[in-house]
């Protein structure tokens, strides 16, 4: 099973992507958070494989979450509306593993 976080700022967001998750036999949704403020307490204490993160392209990227020396283990997955390119490849160079649309599909 792959632990997943998921983050985001909607309570309806939060909800149709956990509920999206849990109908794959591979992932486990351990749990989500409403801000960045909590994020990396979260992520250090559930200790996730992966985080979905929902980030609007004008925030910066959460530096205490970028894969690395001093960050997390966790891959981490950004869902932005309409990414500039450069905001996209900074994400990437970070150490993001994936930026998605919210309309993307499995």
């Amino acid at each position: 099973m792959i632990r997943v976080l998921v983050a985001a700022a909607s309570v309806v967001v939060r909800a149709g992507l956990e509920a999206l998750l849990s109908t794959s036999s591979e992932l486990t949704v351990v749990g989500s958070v409403s801000s960045l403020n909590a994020l990396a307490q979260t992520v250090a204490d559930l200790q996730p494989e992966v985080v979905l993160l929902e980030l609007d392209p004008a925030d910066e990227l959460p530096v205490l979450l970028v894969p690395g020396p001093g960050g997390t283990e966790a891959a981490l997955v950004l869902l932005a509306d309409e990414p500039s390119g450069a905001w996209a490849a900074e994400a990437l160079r970070a150490g993001v593993r994936a930026v998605l649309p919210p309309e993307a599909s499995a």
